[in-house]
């Protein structure tokens, strides 16, 4: 519509028509909004997130180096409207900062871990599964090790010369064993 505007030769009522079709198809759009400034029709106002405000001040926060008071803002929007569309990215945030600025491993995989049971559909669930995965690779890997050692320990070898040719002598030579004698019945 904008196009045919800045053509003369293209009639107001072909222009109005394209705004009156794009309001029409595309209601919720910058383009309808737009094309309704032009009809003289009123603009609805664009509901504002709460959150948005909030998360954006969190923002600047972490950037002022406030990091404990943008943690507390973004908590804030994680626990009062988990329908936000900014919940789940204020609890992926929570994670980065524990992971990239305020360096806290536990804390970081505690709250990515949370992002995927609240919000396991969300982009930012996506971003996170692969490090949790990772996480849980090492956690496994750790516990097999683990294992190893404590059955390693149990098998102590023996420590002295002796001892050893005592358990050589013990395997080639049965101990001996009481036999009944053969008249006792």
């Amino acid at each position: 519509a904008q196009i045919y505007r800045s053509d003369s030769s293209v009639a107001t009522t072909q222009i109005d028509s394209l705004h009156k079709e794009t309001v029409k198809r595309f209601p919720e759009s910058e383009f309808a909004a737009e094309s309704r400034r032009h009809l003289g029709l009123p603009v609805p106002k664009k509901e504002v997130d709460p959150a948005e405000a909030t998360y954006m001040n969190a923002d600047s926060l972490v950037k002022k180096g406030d990091v404990m008071s943008a943690l507390k803002s973004l908590k804030g929007i994680t626990e009062k409207d988990t329908t936000s569309p900014l919940a789940a990215k204020a609890q992926y945030t929570i994670g980065w900062i524990y992971e990239n600025v305020k360096p806290n491993p536990d804390s970081s995989i505690a709250n990515y871990q949370r992002l995927v049971k609240r919000f396991p559909n969300s982009q930012y669930a996506s971003l996170v599964q692969p490090k949790l995965a990772e996480v849980e690779l090492e956690k496994q890997k750790k516990l097999q090790e683990s294992k190893k050692d404590s059955t390693a320990q149990q098998a102590v070898p023996p420590k002295t010369e002796d001892e050893l040719k005592n358990k050589v002598d013990e395997k080639i030579i049965p101990p001996p064993t009481k036999e009944a004698p053969k008249d006792s019945l």
